[in-house]
């Protein structure tokens, strides 16, 4: 059931794989099969709830369910369990996210929160390391911009060099380098090549 106050969020999850989570206008049939249909490969058995929402799933997938409102959590059949256990306890990270540290989230930054928890999900067995070596790869070629929510004036955010590492300098924005200044243990600040930050201090004196 919709509820306007609230942001429709749906979340696929591979068992023993990825996840990916999307917001949705609405938590219709019509919906939810095309996110389904756009990140499930033909063929595979989805497993979900009893919502009505689910009940004319595609013939392209072989579909089970289980009936929580008659309190049944997990069914064996065969060579499976079927269960929505792994999928709720993605969500579960996401709603403590929500509640213990965010605390609020607007609707139209809220797929960027879902892409974070998936990074973290799709990579939880990685090491800290590599999960960090991951998330700044998927930022190569991207623009961090920031656009206050009531000024509306957008402004890039200007990075200063901290600290040069040879082929390998740590950038900062003006606010964290004054703290990384003061002795700050618990702030990052990013390492990228010095050519890039060379080419581009160039473009910008064109």
């Amino acid at each position: 059931m919709h509820q306007p106050n609230k942001t429709c969020v749906v979340s696929l999850v591979e068992r023993g794989g990825n996840a990916r989570s999307l917001v949705l206008d609405r938590v219709t049939s019509k919906n939810l099969y095309g996110a389904i249909m756009d990140h499930v490969q033909d063929g595979s058995t989805v497993v979900t709830d009893d919502f009505l929402g689910y009940r004319s799933m595609p013939k392209i997938y072989k579909h089970k369910s289980v009936k929580h409102c008659a309190e049944e959590y997990v069914r064996r059949e065969k060579d499976m369990d079927v269960h929505t256990n792994t999928v709720e306890s993605k969500f579960s990270l996401l709603k403590r996210g929500i509640v213990g540290t965010f605390h609020q989230i607007s609707k139209k930054h809220l797929p960027l929160y879902l892409a974070e928890f998936d990074h973290r999900f799709n990579h939880r067995k990685d090491t800290d390391g590599a999960r960090t070596v991951s998330a700044l790869k998927c930022a190569e070629g991207k623009r961090l911009t920031l656009k206050p929510l009531k000024k509306g004036d957008g402004r890039s955010v200007r990075l200063r060099i901290w600290r040069d590492a040879g082929s390998l300098v740590f950038v900062a924005s003006d606010e964290v380098f004054r703290l990384l200044e003061t002795g700050q243990k618990d702030v990052w600040a990013i390492g990228v090549p010095k050519s890039d930050v060379s080419s581009r201090r160039n473009h910008a004196s064109k």
